[in-house]
């Protein structure tokens, strides 16, 4: 007697009688459990059964999905991870550099380096966070709430670089300039995040939908955006800093809720 002839009898109402019964619960104590509770058996009887999934069906989803990417995205989608990672940084890297090399903050003399270093660090190391949860293998599946935890993280570290004392005191807005100038931060950043979000829109391995992924993908980008207006804005007033550079996440964070019903 083995465990499935165990299980079949108690589920006819029948108690495993017999010293082959006997033989085979005194070394099964998974066995001799369901006999000592009769509830439990019952309750497994009744557990509806799972529908068992379509692996052919969604086999023949992807394959698809896969032969209908043509062109440009098909080939930078079937680079190798850490390539397509590092294509990706490069990007988003490049672009708050090119900012800075071109209209640098005039204040950069007076900034302290200590503080400037941190408020890089924040922008820098959720966006990398991001990048590598957004192109990360599609077989090597990351959970949603690990998605979830980098994206918080990324709006946290724009909130803290927003949140923290001032660079320095010498730099305002008038109030009657302050909203101008917090419009033309905002569409500074968001433009310089879209050769990062083009790039990435382009490498990540799900197909027309993005799904859950497209939280960490969206703020992955805007984070280099938002770094790289901070690169070139030498506003220091917590203000201004909510109003014209914590707001370029807000598109991303858009554009992620419309997506975010694609696949997990």
């Amino acid at each position: 007697m083995d465990c499935a002839d165990v299980r079949a009898a108690l589920l006819r109402g029948e108690r495993p009688e017999g010293a082959e019964a006997a033989a085979h619960l005194s070394t099964c104590a998974a066995c001799m459990t369901l006999v000592e509770s009769p509830g439990l058996v019952r309750a497994l009887a009744e557990e509806p059964r799972r529908a068992a999934p379509d692996v052919e069906g969604l086999l023949a989803r992807t394959l698809a999905s896969v032969d209908g990417e043509r062109g440009t995205a098909a080939t930078m989608r079937a680079l190798a991870t850490p390539v397509r990672i590092g294509l990706a940084l490069l990007v988003a890297v490049a672009v708050p550099l090119v900012v800075l090399a071109v209209t640098p903050r005039p204040d950069l003399g007076i900034v302290p380096p200590g503080r400037f270093a941190l408020d890089v660090v924040l922008y820098a190391g959720p966006a990398i966070a991001a990048l590598a949860v957004a192109l990360w293998p599609m077989q090597r599946t990351v959970s949603a709430r690990t998605r979830g935890l980098v994206a918080f993280t990324c709006v946290l570290a724009a909130a803290c670089v927003a949140a923290l004392p001032p660079l320095h005191r010498h730099s305002g807005v008038p109030d009657d300039a302050f909203a101008m100038r917090a419009l033309a931060c905002f569409l500074f950043g968001t433009i310089a995040a879209v050769p990062a979000f083009a790039i990435l829109r382009v490498l990540a391995r799900e197909g027309r939908s993005v799904g859950t992924k497209a939280g960490v993908l969206g703020l992955a980008a805007a984070l280099s955006g938002s770094a790289a207006v901070f690169l070139h804005c030498p506003i220091t007033m917590p203000g201004h800093l909510w109003a014209g550079h914590f707001v370029v996440l807000v598109p991303a964070a858009i554009w992620a809720l419309v997506h975010a019903r694609g696949r997990v």
